[in-house]
C-alpha cells in the first residue's frame, strides 16, 4: 500500500457515505412488507453503477454519468489509486465529493425517514413488536 493515509481517509469518508445511503434505504424499506427482496433489488444496481463489479468502462456510455452519483464509484477509484505507486491526483476534491454525496444521502434519507415514520404513526401502524 503506497497511500496508507489516503486509503484510510477514503475508507472513513465511504463509511460516512454507506452511512448516508442507509438511510435512504431504510426509508425505502419501511413503506415495503417485503423489504428483503426490495433491498436485494435495490443494491444490485448500485454496485453495477459503481464499478465495483463491473468497470464502468464496460457500461453503456449512457450510464456513466450515472455511476458518478455513486458514492462507491468515487471511493473504489480512490481506493484502487491510493494502493498505486503514483501520485494520486485530486485527491482531496474526490474524498470531499465521497462526504458530499454521503451527506446528500443523509439529510435526503434523513427527510424521508421522517416523512414515513410520520406517516406510519398518522395511519396507526407503529407497533412496538
Amino acid at each position: 500500500m503506497h497511500h496508507p493515509w489516503l486509503f484510510a481517509a477514503t475508507m472513513l469518508a465511504s463509511i460516512f457515505a454507506m452511512g448516508g445511503t442507509s438511510m435512504l434505504y431504510a426509508a425505502a424499506m419501511m413503506l415495503s412488507r417485503n423489504s428483503a427482496v426490495y433491498g436485494n433489488f435495490l443494491s444490485f444496481p448500485i454496485y453495477i453503477l459503481s464499478g465495483v463489479m463491473v468497470p464502468v468502462s464496460y457500461l453503456p456510455d449512457f450510464l456513466e454519468p450515472l455511476s458518478r452519483l455513486v458514492f462507491l464509484s468515487w471511493s473504489a477509484d480512490l481506493m484502487r489509486d491510493s494502493l498505486a505507486a503514483a501520485s494520486v491526483p485530486n485527491a482531496g476534491w474526490r474524498l470531499l465529493v465521497i462526504i458530499g454525496l454521503g451527506a446528500t444521502g443523509l439529510v435526503g434519507g434523513r427527510v424521508l425517514l421522517s416523512a414515513v415514520l410520520r406517516r406510519a404513526r398518522e395511519q396507526g401502524a407503529w407497533t412496538y413488536a
